[in-house]
């Protein structure tokens, strides 16, 4: 499903199953692929069975497609608080979000 998404053609996730939306996982891609970030936030937010960093990538992923950059800022404030400890994919985010919310 990955290498589907990511060739840029539409239709090739409904292609694959990704209509069918069962997992989580899928489901979350599939609303990523049609860029209903609202569908994706609440979806990450939910899903409990995900992995902390998948869930909190997700999480900022969608808050900046969705242009809450003070929302953003003030959740990336609540993980560092939280989580010391910061996974690759989530120390770029950080960097990146601080990049567009102008902190540096």
């Amino acid at each position: 499903m990955e290498i589907y998404r990511s060739i840029g053609e539409p239709d090739s996730l409904y292609g694959c199953g990704g209509g069918r939306m069962l997992q989580p996982l899928a489901r979350i891609r599939t609303y990523e692929h049609e860029a209903t970030w609202g569908k994706a936030l609440v979806t990450y937010d939910l899903e409990m069975s995900l992995p902390p960093s998948t869930r909190q990538a997700g999480i900022i992923e969608a808050l900046q497609n969705l242009g809450l950059c003070h929302t953003l800022s003030t959740y990336l404030k609540g993980v560092e608080h939280e989580n010391t400890e910061w996974s690759a994919e989530l120390e770029e985010i950080r960097y990146q979000a601080a990049w567009r919310n102008m902190q540096w």
